[in-house]
């Protein structure tokens, strides 16, 4: 898979993150680990 680097037009603080969990906002998300890191993928509802 080929993944976008973050920027600002693409990222989401993790609070916010947490917010929309909290808030049942969140439709999908997919962690994967690649050699670099993690990589989250959410769809928001």
């Amino acid at each position: 898979m080929n993944q976008t680097p973050c920027t600002v037009a693409n990222s989401i603080l993790e609070t916010d993150l947490n917010v929309a969990l909290q808030q049942n906002k969140l439709d999908k998300i997919k962690i994967m680990e690649t050699e670099e890191g993690f990589y989250i993928i959410v769809r928001l509802k």
